[in-house]
């Protein structure tokens, strides 16, 4: 190991083969332990290394993250809230076929799990969670502590509720359990609504020519156009999953 902390390894340079810069010599960075979380960082950021030492990225005053992380959560509260908005679990009796409706496809059963309201609140990596459920369950935590009068609602009141008291979250180190299982339940609302990288998922099929068609998942989109060249608005959309007789 040199001064400057690197390590050197030496390396065997094939016959015939051009050698680096230092025959024989490859240059690789000595790393130390991740040194423990200290009080004044992020507590969701992760240590990073950077400029060959670990980095811990602090949180704002006051509070126990940082404005990245607490946008971040922000940010996927409103995706949860808007994906599972078009999300319709009663027009996912079944699939379309060639000769008309077969068998509820495992994408549905995603899509039943996420909309029951009476699935699971406690999320466990690989299953399924029920969105209403766990969010009904954080919304009262926080009615709770807030000594705030109990009211019912669905996963739209939920969500702004924690939005209108995130910054007050944030203060708090049960954010990082809101955080792992707002993460989850993102990655199911996403399966279940198909977002693709391309950002669409899929709609239905097209009355017109049978052809698949796929709706945006921007929550402001407001038209889908099939390949035939049938137009639909965003109203009409549910009445694409509507049976095309065989």
């Amino acid at each position: 190991m040199d001064a400057g902390g690197l390590l050197c390894v030496r390396a065997a340079v094939p016959p015939g083969a051009r050698p680096p810069t230092s025959p024989g010599v490859v240059m690789t960075e000595h790393r130390p332990p991740t040194p423990e979380q200290p009080r004044w960082a992020c507590v969701l950021c992760p240590c990073r290394w950077r400029r060959g030492q670990w980095q811990w990225r602090p949180a704002d005053p006051g509070y126990l993250t940082c404005a990245d992380c607490a946008d971040r959560l922000s940010t996927w509260l409103r995706e949860v809230r808007d994906l599972y908005a078009v999300l319709d679990p009663a027009g996912v009796a079944g699939e379309h076929g060639r000769r008309g409706w077969c068998s509820r496809s495992p994408a549905w059963d995603v899509v039943l799990a996420v909309t029951d309201p009476r699935g699971t609140t406690i999320v466990h990596p690989g299953d399924v969670p029920s969105v209403p459920a766990v969010l009904a369950a954080w919304a009262a935590m926080i009615r709770d502590l807030r000594a705030l009068t109990p009211r019912p609602g669905g996963v739209g009141e939920h969500v702004q509720l924690l939005l209108d008291h995130l910054p007050w979250i944030t203060r708090h180190p049960w954010v990082t359990d809101l955080d792992i299982e707002l993460g989850e339940l993102r990655t199911w609302v996403r399966r279940a609504a198909g977002v693709t990288t391309g950002g669409r998922r899929p709609s239905g099929h097209c009355p017109a020519c049978g052809r698949p068609v796929w709706a945006p998942t921007d929550p402001t989109a407001t038209t889908i156009t099939c390949p035939c060249g049938q137009t639909y608005h965003r109203q009409d959309w549910t009445r694409l999953r509507t049976p095309i007789p065989a």
